[in-house]
């Protein structure tokens, strides 16, 4: 994840609990001379789902993993969340 993106990530509040252990959010985010993008940040914490996917990115939150996904799809975070966790190439 590129440091800018990251920095947003950490900045997020708010989160949504979709289950136990699993939390949603969602940024705007345009790189440099790119557009606008819809992120879906899902954050899982280690001590509840110790098998889940992810990545670990912020040293002062080790309990979490986090997984971003970038769509254009206008839909409810956890029907997004639904969408993508069923398919094989998304983590």
């Amino acid at each position: 994840m590129y440091p800018n993106v990251k920095s947003s990530v950490y900045g997020l509040e708010d989160w949504i609990s979709l289950t136990k252990g699993i939390e949603l959010n969602q940024m705007l985010f345009k790189h440099e001379d790119g557009k606008l993008r819809r992120y879906i940040v899902v954050r899982k914490q280690v001590e509840i789902r110790p098998k889940a996917g992810g990545k670990i990115l912020f040293e002062d939150l080790p309990d979490y993993r986090y997984s971003c996904y970038v769509t254009n799809l206008d839909l409810p975070l956890d029907q997004i969340w639904n969408i993508y966790n069923t398919r094989a190439d998304c983590a």
